[in-house]
Order: structure tokens, then C-alpha cells, then sequence
């Protein structure tokens, strides 16, 4: 049922860019990018409201990149404090009101020109690697829910291909990188339950290595104990021989596991 339902709702999205197409009477990549010149000029109030200042289609990306970059960032940190790692909405509305006007009010046009949209191949490269690995990071590793990740990978892959589209007559073959990102972000998205099960075992792993090391200190703290007992007259020297050796085995074992 969920698979009929998406794959009618692919179709029916398919038909309705198709029809806008052929309507426009021009090549594809034109077509899409008088889309978005279209969908900006009409929602140009809720942009502003959001995002602040979009003069154009590569902004309206760029600024949407900006934002993911702001609540990855805020997402982790305070992942690491108690109270909201505990609380998933106040961790999501705290990050995502945070990443909001973060973009509002600091990614005026000349920033986001300056970090976002630069001109060399050094440029291009880094403003896409930096912020696909941190979202990797965070939509792996963050989102538990499978339908969340799979909506994340898809914004991430319309924003890379969206700058594609509108950077493509400015940078040239520049552009290429934006596509490999759109496309790196599908094959994300395509390896979603590999990629989470990553996360989970290194989380395991991680938890393992905790738990090995708390139990490591226990049985130190045995053998002080073993000591201090021998010294108080507690136990005999050839109990705390055999204590001793007992607690050092177990620690060989447990150093060598």
C-alpha cells in the first residue's frame, strides 16, 4: 500500500513538471529554474519571513543549505546536554527556531555570497563536502525515525540539485559538484537502513567499550580493597594472594577480549 501510494505520487508530481514543460516550451533545465524564479516571486513574503532577503533562485538554495548546516550544528551540541538529548521535540523546535533565524538575520546576501556560493573549483568543492558531511552525520546518527531520514536525504538532494540548476549559466562546469551531491545524497537515501545500522553499531561499540572499562575499574577497586583488608587484618595474606590472583585474571581476560 505505502509503495503504491508513493509510486503514484512520484507519477503524479512526474505529470505535473511534464505538463509545466511542455507548457514552457523550453529545455528542462530552463524550465525547472523558471520554476523556482516562479515559486519565489509567489511565496516571496513567506521566504522573506523565513529566510530573509532572496533575490534570486540560487539564494533561496543557498539560504536552505545554510539553515540545514545551523541546525545540524545546534542539533549535535545540544544533543550533548541531558535535559534536551532526553527531549526530542524541545531538542527539534529548540534547533530548528535556532537554525531559522540564524539564516534570517546572519545569512545577509553578501555572507551567503562570500561562504555559499563562491566562483572556484576550491570553493564549490568545500561549500558542498562540509555540509553533506555534517548532515550525513547528523541524519544517520540523530534521526531515529526511517520516514524522517528518507525526507531529509530528498531535501538534501533538491537543494544540491536546485543549485545545480541556477549556478550551472554562472560557475559552468563548476556545477558538476552540486549534481555529484544531489546524486551522493540519493545513494544515501537508497542506503538509509545500511548507513543507520553503521551508527548503531559503532553507538554499540562505543557502549561496550564504556561498560569494559567500568568494569576494568571495579576490579581494580577489588584489589585495593584486597590490599586494604590484608593491611586491617581482615584477611589472611594467602586469601589475599588468591584474591589478588583471581581479580588479576579476570582483568588479563578482560583486557585481552
Amino acid at each position: 500500500m505505502k509503495k503504491g501510494f508513493v509510486l503514484f505520487s512520484v507519477l503524479l508530481i512526474g505529470i505535473i513538471i511534464s505538463s509545466y514543460f511542455v507548457s514552457a516550451q523550453t529545455n528542462i533545465g530552463e524550465g525547472v529554474k523558471e520554476l523556482v524564479e516562479n515559486v519565489i516571486a509567489g511565496g516571496e513574503p513567506i521566504f522573506s519571513a523565513l529566510l530573509g532577503e532572496v533575490p534570486a533562485g540560487q539564494y533561496l538554495f543557498a539560504k536552505i543549505l545554510f539553515l540545514i548546516i545551523i541546525l545540524s550544528i545546534v542539533w549535535i551540541v545540544l544533543d550533548q546536554v541531558e535535559i534536551f538529548s532526553e527531549n526530542t521535540w524541545a531538542l527539534a523546535i529548540i534547533s530548528i527556531a535556532v537554525s531559522i533565524l540564524s539564516t534570517r538575520f546572519l545569512a545577509t546576501t553578501n555572507i551567503v555570497d562570500f561562504i555559499l556560493l563562491p566562483y572556484n573549483v576550491f570553493g564549490v568543492a568545500l561549500s558542498t563536502l562540509i555540509p553533506l558531511i555534517i548532515y550525513f552525520y547528523v541524519v544517520g546518527k540523530a534521526i531515529p525515525s526511517q520516514t524522517i531520514r528518507k525526507i531529509a536525504w530528498i531535501l538534501a538532494a533538491a537543494v544540491f540539485f536546485g543549485l545545480w540548476l541556477t549556478r550551472r549559466t554562472d560557475i559552468g562546469n563548476l556545477a558538476w559538484i552540486y549534481l555529484a551531491a544531489a546524486m551522493i545524497s540519493l545513494i544515501f537515501l537508497l542506503a538509509d537502513k545500511t548507513i543507520k545500522r553503521y551508527f548503531v553499531k559503532a553507538d554499540m561499540d562505543a557502549w561496550g567499550s564504556r561498560t569494559k572499562k567500568a568494569h576494568e575499574i571495579e576490579i581494580k577497586r577489588k584489589m585495593q580493597q584486597a590490599n586494604t583488608d590484608l593491611t586491617g587484618d581482615i584477611i589472611t595474606p594467602k586469601q589475599h594472594d588468591k584474591i589478588i590472583k583471581d581479580l588479576r585474571k579476570q582483568l588479563v581476560a578482560l583486557q585481552t577480549s
